[in-house]
């Protein structure tokens, strides 16, 4: 047997696609270039001097740059001139909108965001996508509803993470914010309501059954539902490097429709014939799913293999991957910049060469009982060893990061999601029956809690995480991934000893490079003050370790902001959390950012009234229900203790003020740092024990009134606009360096007193 389509057709799809995702990384200026030169070299390919050269190799050559040229185009012709024409007329403006609801993006207590279809703006039609973020948490897919919105273009990173492009790759060109949004008509896209509705349906069955905690996990294993997953345990699957457990792909249709094709087989002995009911299913899953680009990648490539038995052919999983992506960025190809669809189809690619390695290696070797056995255990590991190397680009592009572990913790998981993911289909088919439906649910909810619980206690391994902030970190990952890729050209087994041997060689020095790198910064402090907009968070970070220390109103923005510096610095956890004082929205603060870093304690401030207990109690809540250690200190007590860094934080919150008058003083090998941040100088008692250096804050004691001290510092830095508003008494009674710093962050490195003063 022959396979489906020649193998020529993988070469262009794959090439093609990874063009594509090639180019959607590129400026608009450098795609420009990018497809000026692929069309000249194209050109070039086509013109009869071509026939002095191998048949073989022009043939190669016009192969690759059509895929090339027809990947760039997708992206350069659609993309970003569809989403920034949009961008560059309503950015930044106030409009009457018409929409209708397309899905749910996220939801709070408080509010929530939708992803919308916008058919009218003030009265006139328009056809957009935007992302509303509104108070209104009560609409649902297929609402008409019309609103007055406050209409701005997406930021171009949350953090570290590309969010536009996250957006670009929902076709989201624009973001609005609407307080009032009013209902027009329900259920105006039928056939995306129905699905939407089954959706929520199957949901609730779970519920019934599982309960609120306990249906969480089947129901996105399944469903692809992540709404009511707990934030801490999408945050471990993320540390341990698994978090493509939870995204429904191949591996979640292989187990479903083995499982349906199990028993249709009990009834249809044709394997043929089995093949239309399949088929169906898996439309069918598609869309119950969300037609979500994985689910796209996996369902596609499934029908692909299906066509395959049907006319007696062989399943190419090169070609079915070119194909499926191939076809989903032609008919959308905002999904280029799709942070789920490159993943996918790269890990798929992964598979399909490892295969290619073990058919090479195990070719005329016939293994002894023993070794068969160590094989198949080993096996997963290299496997998933080899995704991670082949997915090592991305890792640097979207999170920053990679986890040791991962391998490992794929290999351990896997077995207990194929459970969850099997038995969940039986409960929702024999919830009637009361014995065997309570049998069901009792061993799904034993296996959610295992699940749940052993990520929880494997997170808690210090140092799982390593950075890949580094400036090498870009061009070791795609040399690592491109010696990878190449194995499929490889026929021999010392051929591919060799290209392994080299990736095991990047690994060792890029291992040296960061221990070396460690041990360099092992006697140094860094401490790190960062402003957004109008809020500040202080950095300690020292051998490795991190504490935030959170001085603005319970901005999140601010202390997501804070905490990117710390990413790129080589953090990738947040060792203790400290809050200077208790505000509301400190609450909704800890909340996403203890969903997004993994936070080892929360240090707060003794409460001092009963609003400040209520604060502290809903902390508190917060983190007991992500295991998260909570510990106190007292305003202007001797001190708190970071290792070899000394806090003493002196507050006295002024009313009608967010900002209350606030002390800050970091004491680290031998070096007095005072950072003052207030709204006015009243109550405020400067410290007189002598200081290397004074950081005047955004919001320092100097608007409202004339401030005087301290003094006797090294240096002073001003932050914002305090430099103008500085009094002369202030400037006269610096006994060193004056600085001004508008924007930005500060960076302070602080060594020992035996060792040079950077």
């Amino acid at each position: 047997m022959d396979t489906l389509l020649h193998r020529k057709a993988a070469l262009f799809t794959l090439a093609a696609v990874y063009a594509g995702f090639c180019a959607a990384t590129l400026s608009h200026s450098l795609r420009v270039i990018l497809l000026v030169g692929i069309t000249l070299l194209f050109l070039i390919g086509i013109l009869p001097w071509q026939k002095r050269i191998p048949a073989r190799i022009c043939t190669l050559f016009r192969i690759v740059s059509a895929a090339v040229l027809a990947g760039t185009l997708f992206v350069f012709l659609y993309t970003d001139g569809h989403l920034l024409k949009h961008a560059e007329r309503y950015n930044e403006t106030e409009h009457v909108i018409t929409a209708t609801v397309t899905d749910r993006m996220f939801s709070t207590s408080y509010s929530a965001g939708y992803q919308i279809d916008v058919t009218q703006i003030d009265g006139s039609r328009a056809n957009v996508r935007m992302l509303l973020e509104s108070t209104e948490t009560e609409l649902s897919v297929g609402d008409r509803i019309r609103c007055q919105a406050w209409i701005t273009a997406p930021t171009e990173t949350d953090g570290t993470f590309p969010l536009r492009r996250h957006y670009a790759s929902l076709g989201i060109a624009l973001c609005a914010e609407a307080d009032e949004v009013f209902l027009l008509d329900t259920g105006t896209t039928p056939v995306r309501s129905l699905f939407a509705e089954w959706r929520d349906y199957l949901s609730a069955a779970l519920r019934l059954e599982l309960g609120r905690e306990g249906s969480a996990l089947p129901a996105a294993l399944l469903l692809g539902s992540r709404d009511l997953l707990p934030d801490s345990l999408t945050r471990d699957f993320q540390r341990l490097g698994i978090s493509h457990l939870l995204a429904i792909s191949g591996f979640h249709f292989a187990i479903l429709l083995s499982a349906a094709e199990k028993l249709l087989a009990c009834f249809i002995l044709n394997k043929k014939l089995r093949l239309i009911p399949l088929s169906v299913l898996s439309i069918l899953y598609m869309l119950l799913c969300s037609l979500s680009p994985s689910v796209l990648r996996a369902g596609i490539m499934m029908l692909f293999a299906y066509a395959a038995i049907a006319f007696n052919r062989t399943g190419d999983m090169p070609t079915a991957l070119g194909v499926a992506v191939f076809l989903i960025c032609l008919f959308d190809p905002a999904q280029f910049y799709s942070a789920a669809l490159q993943l996918s189809a790269t890990a798929v690619l992964a598979i399909a060469c490892f295969s290619h390695i073990v058919r090479v290696c195990r070719r005329h070797r016939k293994l002894s009982r023993g070794r068969r056995i160590t094989a198949k255990i080993l096996t997963p590991i290299l496997l998933a060893v080899c995704i991670q190397w082949v997915l090592l680009p991305y890792f640097c592009q979207y999170f920053g990061e990679i986890s040791l572990i991962a391998p490992l913790t794929t290999v351990l998981f896997s077995p207990l999601i194929a459970l969850i993911l099997s038995l969940t289909p039986l409960l929702l088919i024999f919830r009637y029956v009361p014995l065997l439906s309570s049998a069901l649910a009792f061993a799904l909810k034993w296996l959610c809690g295992i699940t749940a619980d052993l990520a929880e206690e494997m997170v808690q391994i210090p140092h799982i995480l390593v950075s890949l902030h580094q400036g090498w970190a870009p061009y070791f990952a795609i040399a690592v991934a491109a010696l990878l890729l190449i194995t499929p050209l490889m026929r021999r087994r010392k051929q591919i000893a060799l290209t392994l041997c080299a990736i095991l060689a990047l690994n060792g020095a890029a291992g040296g490079l960061i221990v070396a790198e460690k041990a360099l910064l092992t006697d140094q402090v860094n401490i790190i003050s960062t402003v957004k907009g109008t809020n500040e968070a202080i950095l300690v970070m020292e051998n490795g370790n991190t504490l935030l220390c959170d001085i603005s109103n319970g901005s999140y923005s601010a202390i997501n902001y804070a905490y990117s510096f710390a990413k790129k610095s080589g953090a990738t956890e947040l060792d203790a959390l400290l809050l200077t004082h208790l505000h509301k929205r400190h609450v909704s603060a800890f909340e996403r950012i203890s969903g997004t870093a993994f936070v080892r304690m929360l240090i707060l401030p003794a409460p001092e009234t009963e609003a400040e207990e209520n604060i502290a109690l809903g902390l508190q809540e917060i983190a007991a229900n992500k295991n998260i250690p909570v510990g106190t200190y007292t305003r202007g007590d001797t001190g708190i203790l970071f290792f070899d860094t000394v806090l003493r934080i002196d507050t006295d919150t002024l009313k009608r003020s967010t900002h209350p008058i606030l002390a800050v003083h970091i004491t680290a090998h031998g070096h007095e740092i005072a950072y003052i941040s207030a709204s006015a100088e009243e109550k405020m008692t400067p410290d007189t024990a002598p200081l290397d250096m004074v950081i005047f804050g955004a919001h320092g004691p100097i608007y409202k009134k004339e401030f005087h001290g301290p003094g006797n510092a090294e240096r002073i830095i001003f932050r914002g606009r305090s430099y103008e508003f500085a009094s002369d008494a202030l400037l006269a009674k610096a006994a060193g360096e004056v600085t001004a710093v508008t924007d930005g962050a500060i960076r302070l490195q602080l060594t020992p007193p035996s060792a040079d003063e950077p």
